[in-house]
């Protein structure tokens, strides 16, 4: 949490969070570590109240998205730059007071009890500002004629820090203003031997010219009276007495009413401010942004605060960049207005543009002058305003970037965002009544929701509360629900959130306005440029010009790069909606469609390419004959399937449920299907669920089989990962039922594998044995290599169970050979923990160690957290045959804080089973019964019946260790109740015997 939190706003990756935590000493597990203690930490803070994105995943690691009122040291670096500020002004008290309130932020030993080197070293960074922090408060406070009182605490300060050669002058200052000069001598002499015997050097010049002075009593040591305000402005006729018959201008425009929010930008803006007036250099503000989200209101705002820094005038024009009724103002138009603001006769103003452009910075010359630029369409239209003069200050607002401006003049960008949820309230709060918004924070919320955060549209539903004092909120978000409405309703007035979007669209070339319509077709919330692609039928490169045609018209949002590496894009929901509206008044209702559908396919496309290189070819899955438009494979995809898929995780949950609305049946259920790729690695059982009944649906209603036949085989699928198998069987008759009907084979080997699987977790190991040996025929018949090697697996764990292990080895190195062929790393891991099983139980541990500790890396690779946990459980199961307790119960524990973490109740059960054989081994069969007792309760409630069985007399050999017969003897004969299996059933049944002949010797 340290490292987040000195991070705030920043990604930081799993590997920098391993390496502050361990050094140069990783753990094997490090970042399966790293992401168990983020999962915990974001419940810990859930549990506290915090906001559910305060804590984001963004790869290749997690970023804390805190404000900086929310960490100390950033408010602290807020609270310094208005203190800066408040000096530059004059106001000293002020300035003191906020220098005390960014100290009084350190609260004991920073990150203390923390042994890592970064955070120590961050650590030492924080105390060096703090010392800072503390000088620039003192510097203050002696300016101010506080020498007595601080002298006790300045001798401290350098009793503490005798190197700091800032505070021993600071020291020798208060002292000798007190009235003691001998001992600000003194002090010299002690620091100067200090230094010259630690370092061998002697004092600064700062430090010797201040001994000089207080030797001499020099005059300029005397505190002149401390100011207490600051100073008036000085006049335009004092400043400039030849240009002193006209006030200075002061154009700004009305500050914003109910200026909410921007506390981050507000203070970017004064450090910026600070920073460059310090250097000397003229300060240049481009604020960006979306039309409407309040750049102009931002503008006016600052513009109003820091008015004071420039006396000689602060000038505005609206640039009218973008304003449909007018021309845009040329930069030769304002400086006329701004030289007759100044005094200067029209009839002295040059014609020709630079020598005009020359006489305004000659008349600005020495003065501080703001000047704020409203609307900038181009650079043209600002670079003849640019003042000379570093004393100056220039804002800019565009909808543009405005490269030119940043890389040649040196502009800072600030580019505007839409407001967060409680902003928004904030802001409907402040235009609109507070009680009848007060009255009911959820359906304001909403609002704010509705709104997309635009502040543009917020003041026009507040204005519309205001107006319509008989409607309520509740009221306003049921209209504002409908979204083919919802631009209609935020329209007051003038105000028009519609007209500010066609601002921006009418500037648009026919491609890149065609291009913004139809990404606005898009149900996806976010995508890379392949889908523009896609939609316009054009390549790549191509749609990436256009797209980044939109992001600088500002209609468009760059999200950042995904996990696998890809730019993605997002709409605002306004502007989507805007977008969807031309599209639908401008599109040929024939050709947008065929766009959906063709920018659908090629979803699937890719998806069935990541399934290929996940799987080694195009195995496992039932696929439609409908066309795919295929774009260039990307190069994350081939490297990182899986990564990809979830790149995309959101757009293909949104594309199934797109697909089912346009009618695309086909497309619906082979999207939903193809995405099982991802959802059953990373155990997405929410999407699976939601995708797959919206194509179930899709598919019923268009009367298509094969499709519902495809979706009940994937849905048992689901219900067999998440262990529900009452659930699964039903799926699963129904799909074999309709591919016998329709003679789909692959769909009913499909089918027969799942059938099979639960067979065998029921017992009923000869159904399975019969179901599998189907499956496999039909496997091979149809070429699909990897699902026979899989069912090949599935009819070795069924000979484990039974205890025929010469059987079951052979088949488990054949099905590896097919994975390795294959360059399946999924089938490989797989195939490795079972073989750890067998070799196990065969007593050749060494051999079960290696298998293991291969299918680990490989599981690791594949960020396949559950699959960690069933081979975490297979090693410590190896380790407890090894007689290595310790080790197998380290083991163990990282098994069982994984299966708790992503709540898989099957590992979980076996890890608790393995504790218990653990704790039995260790002489502690009290604690083993506990752990027994716990895996028994587990997999009645998953109701596997095999594994009832097994627990259920692991928990009866343990009472019986504890000569707690009756107890034993419940637990014997209810396992004897799961077991379909008579060969098994035997050596329990002797054990009961045992038991009762016990129970009746004579005492």
């Amino acid at each position: 949490m340290a490292t987040l939190i000195l991070r705030t706003g920043q990604v930081v990756s799993i590997d920098r969070l391993a390496e502050a935590i361990w050094g140069d000493h990783l753990p094997p597990t490090a970042r399966n570590q790293v992401v168990i203690c983020v999962s915990s930490l974001r419940k810990a803070l859930a549990d506290a109240g915090a906001p559910a994105d305060l804590l984001g995943t963004n790869a290749p690691g997690y970023v804390l998205n805190a404000s900086p009122d929310q960490v100390d040291s950033l408010h602290a670096d807020r609270l310094a730059a208005r203190a800066r500020a408040a000096e530059a002004a004059g106001d000293l008290a002020e300035a003191a007071q906020l220098f005390a309130r960014a100290c009084g932020l350190w609260r004991g030993p920073i990150l203390a009890g923390m042994e890592s080197s970064f955070v120590e070293g961050e650590a030492r960074r924080l105390e060096d500002r703090l010392l800072t922090l503390t000088e620039e408060r003192l510097r203050v406070e002696l300016a101010l004629g506080r020498h007595r009182e601080l002298a006790d605490d300045l001798a401290a300060f350098v009793e503490a820090n005798p190197l700091r050669e800032l505070l021993r002058a600071q020291l020798m200052l208060a002292q000798y203003r007190s009235g003691r000069r001998a001992a600000a001598l003194d002090t010299y002499r002690a620091g100067r031997e200090h230094l010259i015997a630690e370092l061998g050097i002697e004092p600064g010049t700062e430090l010797r010219e201040l001994h000089e002075a207080i030797l001499n009593d020099s005059p300029e040591l005397t505190l002149a009276d401390p100011p207490h305000k600051p100073p008036p402005a000085p006049s335009a006729e004092e400043a400039h007495p030849p240009a002193a018959q006209d006030p200075a201008p002061a154009q700004l425009l009305a500050d914003v009413p109910h200026f909410t929010g921007r506390a981050a930008e507000v203070e970017q803006l004064d450090t910026l401010l600070e920073e460059r007036s310090r250097q000397g250099l003229l300060t240049i503000v481009l604020i960006t942004g979306i039309g409407g989200v309040g750049k102009s209101g931002l503008a006016v705002h600052w513009a109003h605060r820091v008015a004071h820094r420039f006396p000689d005038g602060q000038l505005f024009a609206d640039m009218r960049g973008y304003d449909l009724n007018a021309e845009p103002l040329s930069a030769g138009a304002a400086m006329d207005r701004f030289l007759r603001a100044f005094g200067v006769r029209g009839e002295r103003i040059p014609e020709d543009l630079d020598e005009r452009a020359a006489q305004f910075r000659t008349v600005i010359g020495k003065r501080r002058v703001l000047v704020l630029l409203d609307n900038v369409r181009m650079i043209e239209q600002v670079k003849p305003l640019l003042p000379g003069s570093g004393q100056c200050c220039v804002i800019v607002t565009s909808r543009d970037p405005l490269g030119d401006l940043i890389a040649q003049e040196g502009a800072t960008e600030v580019r505007l965002d839409v407001l967060g949820a409680d902003d928004s309230a904030a802001l409907l709060t402040g235009i609109a009544d507070s009680a009848l918004v007060g009255d009911d924070p959820n359906a304001t919320g909403a609002l704010g929701a509705l709104c997309d955060g635009l502040p543009l549209a917020l003041r026009i539903v507040g204005a519309k509360l205001t107006g319509r004092s008989y409607w309520t909120p509740a009221r306003l978000v049921k209209r504002l629900t409908d979204e083919r409405r919802r631009l209609d309703e935020l329209s007051y007035g003038q105000m028009t959130v519609r007209a500010s979007f066609a601002l921006s669209y009418r500037d648009l070339s026919p491609d890149a306005a065609r291009m913004f319509r139809r990404l606005g077709l898009l149900s996806a919330p976010d995508f890379a440029a392949w889908a523009g692609a896609a939609l316009l039928d054009i390549g790549e490169s191509e749609a990436e010009d256009l797209i980044e045609q939109l992001v600088d018209a500002q209609i468009l949002e760059v999200v950042g790069r995904d996990f696998s590496g890809q730019i993605r894009y997002r709409f605002h929901d306004l502007v989507r909606l805007y977008a969807r509206e031309r599209a639908q008044a401008e599109e040929d209702p024939r050709e947008y469609p065929l766009a959906l559908s063709r920018t659908l396919s090629a979803w699937l496309a890719l998806a069935e390419e990541a399934h290929e290189r996940e799987y080694g070819g195009a195995f496992t899955q039932l696929h439609s004959p409908v066309e795919r438009w295929r774009p260039c494979v990307p190069e994350a995809l081939v490297d990182q399937p899986l990564d990809w898929l979830d790149a995309e995780r959101s757009a293909l949950v949104a594309a199934v449920s797109q697909a089912a609305a346009l009618g695309l049946h086909e497309l619906c259920w082979d999207l939903a299907v193809t995405s099982t790729t991802l959802f059953e690695a990373r155990s997405y059982f929410d999407d699976w669920r939601h995708t797959h009944e919206v194509a179930l649906s899709a598919s019923r209603a268009a009367g298509d089989r094969r499709g519902e036949a495809a979706i009940l085989c994937s849905m048992a699928s689901m219900y067999l990962f998440q262990q529900l198998l009452d659930k699964a069987g039903e799926p699963l008759d129904k799909a074999v039922a309709l591919c016998e009907e329709i003679g789909e084979p692959y769909g009913l080997a499909l089918a027969l594998r799942n059938l099979s699987l639960l067979d065998r977790l029921a017992g009923r190991f000869g159904e399975a044995l019969d179901g599998f040996g189907r499956a496999k025929e039909i496997f091979a018949r149809v070429g699909d290599r990897y699902a026979e090697a899989h069912v090949l697996g599935g009819i070795a764990q069924v000979h484990v169970d039974q205890g025929r292990l010469e059987l079951a080895e052979p088949m488990l190195r054949q099905a590896l050979e097919v994975f390795r062929e294959l360059r399946s790393e999924r089938g490989q891991a797989q195939i490795l923990n079972r073989l750890g099983e067998i070799l196990l139980r065969k007593g050749r541990l060494v051999e079960a160690e290696s298998a293991c500790e291969a299918a680990l890396v490989l599981v690791r690779e594949r960020r396949d957290v559950i699959g960690q946990a069933y081979i975490l459980c297979g090693l410590g199961e190896i380790r407890l045959m090894q007689e290595r307790p310790e080790a197998a119960a380290e083991i163990l524990n990282e098994a069982l804080i994984i299966a708790r973490q992503v709540r898989e109740r099957f590992v979980e059960a076996k890890v608790c089973l393995a504790l218990g054989a653990l704790e039995s081994g260790s002489g502690r069969p009290g604690e083993a019964a506990r752990w027994i007792d716990a895996a028994c309760a587990i997999f009645a409630e998953l109701e596997i019946r095999l594994w009832r069985f097994r627990s259920l007399v692991a928990l009866g050999e343990v009472l019986a260790l504890q000569e707690k017969d009756q107890e034993a003897l419940a637990a014997l004969e209810s396992s004897l109740t799961h077991c379909a299996d008579q060969e098994s059933a035997a050596p329990v049944r002797e054990l009961i015997e045992e038991i009762r002949s016990r129970c009746c010797r004579p005492v």
